[in-house]
């Protein structure tokens, strides 16, 4: 989750959220019309970082510096939970493997 100050009662209408792949020179517009001050990224390449930038704009199109975050990793997902019931008991297990 990334989070930032929120500006929108300076006069901004929304914010734009950028990607960026640590060790890449392109970033990606994740979205334009964001209006609260935090973001979750459910498209993120799992175990890699990302930079996230995000910029805020008012109602005329005009728009903030960038403000940058550091690398963020994103995380793995969790393993496969498996459960045995028991007679008694449920036994919860999983799997240690990363999911690629």
């Amino acid at each position: 989750m990334v989070r930032w100050k929120n500006v929108l009662k300076l006069g901004f209408s929304h914010y734009e959220v950028y990607r960026q792949e640590t060790g890449k020179l392109d970033s990606e517009l994740l979205t334009n019309t964001l209006r609260e001050n935090t973001f979750e990224d459910k498209t993120c390449s799992q175990g890699k970082k990302h930079i996230y930038s995000v910029r805020a704009v008012n109602t005329f199109g005009l728009k903030s510096k960038n403000v940058i975050s550091e690398g963020i990793l994103c995380p793995l997902r969790p393993p496969t939970l498996k459960t045995k019931e028991g007679k008694s008991s449920i036994v919860l297990g999983w799997d240690n493997d990363p999911v690629e």
